[in-house]
């Protein structure tokens, strides 16, 4: 770690073992080379031939959809791998921001935090990654440097301007709605990675019957109004949690009209949390309809931001927390 000015950090990669990874990353990447260019060659030779079969259009979109899920993984395996050789992480501080540099060489991706958005910032359980929480989510600081390292950046610039913090406060991935009355809607800030990657699926599939289809201006027609369907779907579905006090409930709405809403039993409220044998932590956070346990908010080594939402619950409703 290089520090300059005594406001700008510097992580690189270092040690030994780094090598060893990138090593084994390498000979995967070999593998992945190999399957790209079959699998570019199979595609491209078997989509004029599709046409005349049956089902031609569904099985050339899932083709498709495959050849960019094996090209994206292997573009980040990459990344990573010239992470591990050359890494490095910047963390730029002022009176006014903390801007955080991420990248390789010359080449890299910064974003900017005002200070007075900072909410806390700590290791993730692993201890592998330092991270920041911020009125408008959650970002990554570094992956790289030494634990002793990158707590110290803790230590030095954070630990003097922290304030206590409420430990019945919203979790920074969420974001709370004032509906009046002392009822308040709470929902995730951002769509989904699960529901940005069915909207990816549906619309390769569109587009390879579009192109594939005999009757092209119809499919055309056809793949455009239900394109337009699910980016609908996608923008106007929400579901988000109302609490008040005693009463706490999951709503779905469509366009702003209510569409279903279930109320959870009072001081049903409870956190579930084991590991798996990969060391992986599971956290969910549960909740009792008609006495039967329903999972509110699941998370995969993210204990903080299950806790954090189970204590808002049981905080604004007065119900335990188990």
């Amino acid at each position: 770690m290089e520090t300059r000015d005594d406001a700008t950090v510097i992580f690189r990669a270092t040690g030994w073992a780094r090598f060893v990874g990138a090593a084994l990353l390498l000979l995967v990447l070999c593998g992945w080379a190999a399957g790209e260019w079959v699998g570019l060659r199979l595609t491209f030779w078997m989509l004029p031939r599709m046409e005349e079969r049956a089902f031609g259009p569904l099985i050339a979109g899932l083709m498709l959809l495959l050849s960019i899920g094996w090209t994206v993984g292997g573009v980040a395996a990459i990344v990573e791998m010239l992470r591990m050789i050359a890494g490095r992480d910047e963390l730029h501080i002022d009176e006014q921001t903390w801007r955080v540099w991420r990248g390789v060489g010359p080449f890299g991706i910064e974003r900017t935090i005002p200070i007075a958005s900072l909410i806390d910032v700590h290791p993730t359980p692993s201890g592998q990654k330092l991270e920041a929480d911020f009125d408008g989510g959650t970002i990554t600081i570094t992956s790289l440097g030494t634990v002793h390292e990158r707590r110290s950046v803790i230590e030095r610039f954070w630990a003097p301007i922290r304030t206590p913090r409420d430990p019945a406060a919203l979790p920074p991935r969420w974001r709370a709605v004032d509906e009046g009355e002392g009822r308040m809607r709470i929902e995730l800030r951002r769509f989904e990675g699960a529901g940005c990657l069915a909207v990816l699926s549906l619309l390769s599939l569109l587009v390879a019957w579009g192109f594939l289809s005999s009757q092209r201006w119809l499919a055309f027609g056809v793949t455009l109004i239900l394109t337009g369907a699910v980016i609908a779907w996608a923008t106007a579905v929400r579901r988000a949690w109302i609490v008040e006090a005693g009463y706490l409930a999951t709503r779905i709405s469509f366009a702003g009209r209510l569409v279903r809403e279930r109320v959870f039993d009072p001081d049903s409220l409870s956190i579930d949390i084991h590991t798996d044998s990969d060391g992986d932590t599971h956290c969910a956070l549960r909740a009792r309809r008609r006495g039967r346990k329903t999972t509110l908010y699941r998370g995969m080594n993210d204990e903080r931001n299950v806790v954090g939402l189970g204590q808002f619950f049981a905080a604004k409703t007065g119900w335990r927390l188990e």
